[in-house]
């Protein structure tokens, strides 16, 4: 006799998240008959863990906090397995993996009611549309392998887009996700300055790191500590994803040295603030440091508590900019400061500006060669570049024309949104401290990415998806408040 629901008990006959969970892994299951043995294992590992996140989805966020800096973090498979960099066309993050896991922990929190009503939203059909052109774009693409990679991750970026909208509910909730995002920000931050001291060979941890290496099939873990390059601090990754990295846990410290309650917390938020910047000093990273310059002011323009003190503010983390820089000139990087004097000239074409203006070049050939449909998605990592070195250019050399006004439309419906929920908790408050970091965030990229990185960067979704989870968690908190008042 089968058990039946009683009160709060579990009923194997109608509990739908034993059904939703039974099929998921039976889905898996006979996934496991078409890979090897221990790739079996990651998926059942991948099941079980968003199987423990179901009772709090919100925890998953934890997760995503932990793993997202990881950038250099990678899992490539197959019999060609590409190159070894973070950028390219055959390699999946463990990131990517978590937002399968998410979709589970989402799945599963819908049919039992742990995750609130998906409700639509004026971007939502902007970014569907964006999504289906560059599925359709896998038909003219030239390489399908990495069109598909690309695109997948591109799923992966909109997954973690959501993730905070759907899942971020509580004041809580947000306040451990900011704390892990500088703590990992120290290691992360300490391991960069390491590698002015300590040599991090390419080929040791490579060779270190393959794992489940037969004849038929390649699974490989690899981590790449990045050596400094040209006296730049390197890592978990190359020195303009650190700095962008380092620049939103600045601005998470910022958030959270604005509403700590206790003096000694303030002190040593303040200390790793300052760490930070010296870290993202030692990048030479100038469009990094000129986008936190840029974001700094206008944070402090638009936040209430700098009212009427935003000039001290400015000039405090002026001075704390330029201390940064005379250390590092006298204590690690004495006669590195000429990079940011660098002509196109004095590279002989190899770096900075130069190397830039031919990738965009080649961008535009792309672009009307296509008839302005774009290569594809993944369409430059089908030719001897791997990513235009610029969102927009790289956008436009993939997706042409409509994927480009398709991403703008996107933009603008999210912003316009998320406007209007900031405006109605513009206060002191952490709601509005929050959202204007993770919008500051956003702002960090667009300004970075005219120089540097694909539209397949995760960091960027995570934070415009925390932007407006936290106003609406401010709009909702916030609410109640007034009427009473």
């Amino acid at each position: 006799m089968m058990p039946t629901r009683t009160g709060t008990s579990f009923s194997f006959q109608n509990d739908p998240a034993f059904i939703v969970g039974l099929s998921l892994a039976i889905v898996l299951g006979m996934l496991a008959l078409l890979v090897p043995f221990y790739v079996s294992l990651f998926l059942l590992a991948l099941l079980l863990y968003s199987v423990s996140l179901v009772e709090k989805p919100a925890t998953v966020l934890y997760s995503l906090a932990f793993i997202a800096p990881q950038i250099n973090i990678m899992v490539t498979g197959g019999h060609s397995i590409g190159k070894t960099f973070v950028y390219d066309h055959h390699n999946f993050l463990l990131v990517d993996f978590l937002s399968l896991a998410i979709v589970i922990v989402i799945a599963i929190g819908r049919v039992t009611g742990k995750v609130g009503p998906i409700r639509r939203r004026s971007f939502d059909l902007p970014l569907l549309f964006l999504a289906g052109y560059a599925a359709a774009s896998l038909l003219w693409v030239k390489d399908l392998s990495s069109g598909l990679v690309i695109f997948l991750e591109l799923c992966s970026c909109i997954v973690i887009f959501y993730s905070p909208i759907l899942l971020m509910k509580e004041k809580r909730t947000a306040e451990i996700f900011l704390w892990i995002w500088l703590i990992i920000a120290i290691y992360s931050a300490i391991l960069s300055i390491s590698t002015l001291y300590v040599h991090y060979g390419h080929g040791i941890l490579y060779r270190a790191t393959q794992y489940f290496d037969d004849s038929q099939y390649m699974l490989r873990f690899v981590v790449i500590v990045f050596a400094k390059i040209k006296k730049r601090v390197g890592g978990f990754a190359d020195p303009n994803r650190v700095a962008h990295y380092l620049n939103t846990a600045l601005l998470a410290g910022l958030v959270l040295y604005l509403h700590a309650k206790k003096r000694f917390a303030k002190i040593c938020i303040g200390l790793v603030m300052f760490l930070l910047l010296y870290t993202i000093v030692h990048t030479l990273s100038k469009a990094g440091i000129g986008s936190l310059m840029a974001i700094v002011f206008f944070y402090v323009l638009l936040h209430k508590r700098f009212s009427g003190k935003a000039i001290r503010t400015l000039l405090i983390f002026f001075i704390a900019l330029v201390t940064c820089i005379v250390l590092m000139s006298v204590i690690d990087l004495s006669g590195g400061l000429g990079r940011f004097g660098e002509s196109p000239a004095e590279t002989s074409g190899n770096m900075s500006l130069a190397l830039r203006l031919k990738w965009w070049q080649a961008s535009l050939t792309l672009l009307f060669a296509s008839g302005g449909l774009g290569a594809g998605v993944g369409g430059i990592a089908g030719h001897d570049w791997s990513y235009a070195q610029s969102v927009y250019f790289s956008l436009l050399a993939d997706l042409g024309l409509i994927g480009f006004l398709l991403a703008a439309y996107f933009l603008f419906t999210y912003a316009v949104e998320l406007y209007t929920l900031m405006k109605k908790i513009y206060d002191d408050n952490f709601y509005y401290s929050l959202a204007l970091m993770a919008a500051g965030c956003v702002g960090l990229f667009f300004i970075h990415a005219l120089v540097d990185f694909g539209y397949n960067l995760r960091l960027p979704w995570l934070m415009a998806g925390l932007a407006l989870a936290a106003a609406e968690m401010g709009n909702n908190a916030l609410a109640p408040q007034e009427k009473e008042g």
